[in-house]
Formats: C-alpha cells, structure tokens, sequence
C-alpha cells in the first residue's frame, strides 16, 4: 500500500475546517485510500501514488458536511498555491492530481484510469451517508466490478457524460 508522506497529510489536517472525526474526515479519507489502492491494483494504467495522494487531499477544503460544490476546485486552487507540498510528485503526476481533486464531485466520470481510480474509491464510500454508488458514475471497470460485488449483478449502467479534463 502507498503511503503519503507524512508533510502531506499534516498539510491537509491544518487546513482542514470541519471535525477530522466527521463523515468528511480522516476515517473517509482512509476507507478512499483503501478503495484506491484496490481499484488500482485492478487497472494496468491508473498511478497508485496519485490514488493515495488524492486520497487524503479531496476533501480538505470543505466549509461543511452538506453540499458544497466547489470544495473539489478550491482544493485543487490550495494547492496549486502551495505546490511545494507536492515536489515529490512528477509534473505528470500532480496534473493528474490537481484535475481529480478539482472535478470530483462533478458527477462526471474519466476515460483516465488514475483519474477515474480516485473519484471511483471516493464513490464507493458513499453508503456513509447513507447513498448506493450508481453504476453509471463509475469510470474504471474495477470500481464497476467492485460495485457489482457490492451491491450485486442487477445494477444497470446507464452511460454518463465523460469529463473533457484528461
């Protein structure tokens, strides 16, 4: 399993406003990791370390618990000003990085396997407030195979636009 480094993920408690115990916090970021790490030992193109980063990173902008569409781009915004945090990833990586954050809750999926990886993992963490992941909002065919697994063979598959980024 990727671990992040430990600067990344104080950089995300510090900015974090809500309580790290709440359903947007430090346990969900964990049960993300954890979907990402297992939906990308399933895709032979998505990057683990982006999974883990994004991981701890996607909600760390949030100014609360209900609806709040722009938390994913004032994620993305934060740490684009403060990209030092993130030197020890590639330029390719924090592109990727930076784009999954900013259009996660977008309601959109990605042709990109690390891309989808992160936002499939988010998704699969929906029954914490009470939602079923809808097949149809899965990018990869591993978060498609894991939700079936989950939920069982009858869910259908409606397609969903694709998001223009990457």
């Amino acid at each position: 399993m990727i671990k992040v480094p430990d600067h990344v993920t104080l950089f995300a408690v510090s900015r974090y406003p809500l309580n790290l115990s709440g359903i947007h916090g430090q346990t969900h970021w964990e049960r993300v990791h954890k979907w990402g790490m297992a939906l990308s030992l399933g895709s032979k193109r998505a990057d683990p370390n982006v999974v883990a980063h994004f991981a701890v990173l996607h909600d760390m902008c949030r100014r609360h618990d209900g609806t709040d569409p722009e938390h994913g781009p004032r994620a993305s915004a934060l740490l684009e000003e403060n990209i030092d945090v993130l030197t020890h990833l590639t330029t390719g990586q924090r592109r990727k990085l930076l784009t999954a954050i900013s259009g996660h809750s977008d309601g959109t999926t990605s042709k990109d396997d690390t891309i989808g990886c992160c936002w499939d993992a988010d998704r699969l963490d929906l029954p914490r407030v009470g939602l079923t992941p809808e097949p149809k909002y899965m990018s990869t065919e591993s978060g498609l195979y894991t939700l079936r697994e989950l939920y069982g063979p009858h869910l259908s598959v409606a397609p969903v636009k694709q998001s223009k980024k990457l």
